[in-house]
């Protein structure tokens, strides 16, 4: 009989979105974890990716504007991929606070 693969943290993934689609977990992240102070963290990373992302957006869609039409045309793509990196950054800090807050922590419901 075989065994099992285990998965690794990486491999592993966050409950399903709205749509169905379960978001990537970073390295390290458990969000079964029972310790107020790995959701307090988690909240932090999510919030410097979420403002990281934000200032790369408007960068971008900035310089986009000074590009010929034809490179706009594929370089559009770009935004689209960094407005899906946000929006699932975003989902990843919604689900911090919240679990911050189950969790009894002071970092819940402020999400950033």
């Amino acid at each position: 009989m075989k065994k099992p693969r285990e998965t690794s943290r990486v491999d592993r993934i966050a409950p399903a979105q709205s749509n169905g689609t379960p978001d990537r977990l970073l390295a390290d992240e458990d969000p079964d974890t029972i310790r107020p102070r790995d959701a307090s963290y988690w909240i932090t990373i999510y919030r410097e990716m979420v403002g990281f992302k934000k200032q790369l957006l408007a960068k971008v869609k900035t310089d986009l504007q000074n590009v010929s039409p034809a490179a706009r045309t594929d370089l559009a793509e770009d935004v689209v991929l960094i407005e899906s990196q946000l929006a699932r950054y975003e989902r990843r800090l919604t689900f911090w606070s919240d679990r911050a807050i189950a969790l009894g922590s002071v970092e819940g419901g402020d999400r950033g």
